[in-house]
């Protein structure tokens, strides 16, 4: 199972390492592969190749590409807008003579709009006719109410009884009213404040209420300062999906959201709600999918070391009970009847054993043996090579203690007999 668990991880780091590389060289080229650059993109967060070598998306972005999330996010949904078929490496033949720029600034374009751009303009004529089609829309809105004879403020609809009238008429009745009921926050001329917001109080790049007068986004609560993006969660709540999951959901109940301190304002956010549902946004998915995989690799580690502890209650098992000793004979009897203790590591290839004995403190006695040819004087073999034969002999003895380092723990018979010594006279708890 471990060889079968090494070659896909051999198998993903090949993967990582030739994409992280077309991503790179990509990079270099044209303007106009951004997006091949936003299908390879795609590619690496989606299918989370980073987990090769990373923790999550963002350190990859960060540490390899030296781009931030909000960028990378730009070039897949070009990818998306402008590919063929909406996912794939090639770019749709009538958007091939624009340039990355005027493409980027054309992201947030509808269609209709899309087409006023010709492939030879630059970003300020593009962003020029995005001023006039707003001209254009607010003075639509303008003559609409002048021709109504009313004037009507942007705002909020509700309905209202007609006293009289036994049924509710929906009548147009605007509100300059935030979510809270509050007025839209006005700064004096010159001020150096800045902001939109209510009532001097509540800030829309905070915001997680449907507004009628929201002048700004709410910021994703995880986003870095320097590059705050949107809060992919609100624009579903705006649409009204988020009623399906109900009070379950932390945008629908703030009661299951976090308060800020002060204003006491809902905060809610994916990243931390206990509903899983299928509108959470991309950001709360990546994180909960590298916790799953950081869970699994400890459980794994865990299991590892499993058998070790396990081993360990058998060699406690096994070892011989430490016998009363009364003198220094008795002591160095005890060690020099070290074959007797757990054989604790065997090393065939150099010929070496490590023989141990645990007391209950964790410190324990090592005895190191090796192999060697050893010299019978006994024997009567006419050869005098024959008159030699494999034996064990002790070498090395180590009082080991686990917060050491083994080889600094190297003692002597006699350091060992005063240790036992000692740990008589406390009692055997030392």
């Amino acid at each position: 199972m471990g060889e079968f668990q090494n070659l896909g991880s051999i198998v993903q780091e090949m993967e990582y390492d030739a994409l992280n590389g077309e991503i790179k060289r990509t990079m270099r080229r044209s303007a106009r592969d951004m997006i091949q650059l936003g299908y390879l993109l795609k590619t690496m967060m989606d299918k989370m190749v980073w987990k090769a070598y990373y923790n999550c998306f963002d350190e990859y972005l960060e540490t390899e590409l030296q781009m931030d999330y909000t960028t990378a996010t730009r070039f897949i949904r070009a990818n998306e807008k402008y590919s063929i078929p909406g996912n794939g490496m090639e770019i749709e033949e009538k958007y091939r003579e624009y340039s990355q720029s005027v493409l980027t600034e054309m992201l947030n374009m509808p269609q209709e709009l899309m087409e006023k751009v010709a492939p030879g303009m630059t970003v300020k004529q593009v962003r020029e006719i995005k001023r006039q089609e707003k001209q254009k829309g607010k003075r639509l809105r303008e003559s609409e109410d002048s021709a109504s004879g009313d004037t009507v403020i942007d705002g909020e609809y509700r309905e209202i009884n007609i006293p009289g009238l036994e049924t509710v008429v929906s009548e147009k009745v605007a509100t300059s009213q935030s979510a809270y009921g509050l007025e839209k926050t006005e700064y004096p001329e010159g001020s150096s404040l800045s902001g939109e917001g209510c009532g001097h109080k509540y800030n829309c790049f905070l915001c997680a209420q449907v507004c009628g007068i929201r002048g700004e986004n709410r910021h994703c609560r995880h986003a870095p300062l320097g590059n705050p993006f949107n809060c992919e969660t609100m624009e579903i709540l705006e649409k009204g999906d988020l009623e399906r999951v109900g009070d379950r959901c932390q945008f629908v109940n703030n009661d299951r959201a976090y308060h800020t301190a002060g204003s006491g304002e809902a905060d809610p956010c994916c990243r931390e709600c206990e509903e899983i549902c299928e509108y959470r946004c991309r950001r709360s998915i990546q994180e909960d999918e590298t916790k799953k995989q950081i869970e699994a690799e400890a459980f794994q580690e865990e299991e590892k070391l499993r058998p070790d502890v396990e081993a360990e209650k058998d060699e406690q098992a096994e070892q011989p009970e430490l016998p009363a000793m009364t003198n220094d004979k008795s002591r160095k009897a005890f060690i020099d009847a070290y074959e007797q203790w757990p054989l604790w590591i065997e090393i065939k290839e150099t010929g070496e054993r490590y023989y141990r004995y645990r007391f209950p403190n964790g410190t324990s006695f090592v005895v190191k043996t090796y192999l060697c040819k050893c010299f019978d004087y006994k024997s009567y073999a006419e050869k005098l090579e024959d008159r030699y034969h494999d034996s064990w002999r002790p070498e090395e003895y180590y009082i080991f203690l686990e917060e050491k380092h083994f080889r600094d723990c190297r003692t002597n018979r006699s350091a060992m007999a005063e240790f036992l010594k000692a740990l008589q006279k406390q009692g055997g708890e030392r």
